[in-house]
């Protein structure tokens, strides 16, 4: 990827864009940077400086990029997928990758190459996943069953290891993204032609619960969610560009706090990540909202919103991003 100035993207990025990714008709890709060439085309690789940054994953359907988020240059490469899709953090810094259309899920120690364990998945459509920060557990959102016409379910893996238990929702079919808040509850939605659908399973609890969150009928998809420490966060599109609005969640209902618009983006989102990062000074790095894009990643400041603060162009269709910390 390379940093770019203003780009207007005319392009929506619609959740089945997101899920079912296909060849792009970007530039010719970058060789990777010095010390990073001269390995076999299907084999990863990473720089030995890698594991003392922190670092941006992105999914780009065949790979996984691995970038310097202080700097943005490329610091690595993860290969071999079937349709990297979805990624998340643990709190030792360890990247998950579901691996779409392959049935697994790897796991990567922060800044290596080869995968710490593989996680079979019960269902061929991983799609997103989310870490229980009071627990460790994994929770892989399956986008479908065993086909695209089946209903599709939640796996969790208890302390991210061995055979999952999986769960469904009522009412869902499309299931599109979930995370965790920090009591371990656990907020999935489901995007379908008639709008976003919203359930919840209570930390402890062995059934969800639907929710309704206030407003949220005004938008669109794409539907992803993420808590940002305080509240969750649920993305919506309001024609090209994306509105993220916050909620608080008592019972069965969910109350909107507020909402951070990307302003002037001219894009629709997909994925996106929440944290806070250090970095250089000349690059504001801290509370942090960074967007997977038609091609590419978006970064603003969050809550702020408005103009983004950097770009990252690729030729290939970012299906998901996270960040990991230095240690």
């Amino acid at each position: 990827m390379k940093l770019l100035g203003f780009t207007s993207f005319a392009l929506a990025f619609a959740a089945s864009v997101v899920l079912h990714g296909c060849a792009s008709n970007g530039p010719p890709a970058q060789p990777l940077p010095a010390g990073l060439d001269g390995a076999a085309h299907r084999l990863s690789r990473m720089s030995p400086t890698a594991a003392g940054k922190n670092l941006l994953y992105v999914s780009e359907y065949a790979d996984v990029g691995v970038y310097d988020y202080g700097t943005d240059d490329q610091v690595g490469e993860l290969d071999d997928f079937t349709h990297a899709a979805g990624s998340c953090t643990d709190a030792n810094g360890d990247v998950f990758v579901t691996n779409y259309g392959a049935a697994d899920v790897l796991e990567f120690a922060h800044g290596k190459s080869t995968p710490v364990k593989t996680l079979i998945d019960p269902s061929p459509y991983p799609i997103d996943c989310a870490i229980d920060p009071s627990t460790g557990n994994l929770a892989v959102v399956n986008q479908y069953g065993k086909s695209e016409y089946t209903l599709g379910n939640v796996a969790i893996y208890s302390d991210a290891k061995g055979a999952p238990k999986t769960y469904k929702v009522t009412g869902f079919s499309t299931y599109v993204s979930g995370t965790f808040d920090a009591r371990g509850d656990l907020l999935v939605s489901d995007v379908e032609s008639s709008g976003v659908k919203f359930a919840m399973l209570p930390h402890g609890s062995s059934k969800f619960e639907a929710i309704a969150l206030s407003h949220s009928g005004q938008w669109t998809g794409p539907g992803f969610v993420r808590w940002d420490g305080t509240y969750f966060d649920v993305e919506f599109s309001v024609g090209e560009t994306s509105i993220f609005v916050w909620y608080t969640i008592k019972g069965s209902s969910g109350t909107q706090e507020g909402f951070t618009t990307t302003e002037e983006s001219g894009i629709s989102g997909g994925p996106f990540w929440l944290g806070r990062i250090g970095g250089p000074k000349s690059v504001k790095r801290a509370n942090q909202l960074v967007v997977a894009i038609y091609d590419g990643v978006t970064g603003w400041d969050y809550p702020r919103g408005g103009d983004y603060i950097f770009q990252m162009y690729d030729d290939q269709r970012a299906g998901g991003v996270t960040a990991s910390l230095a240690r």
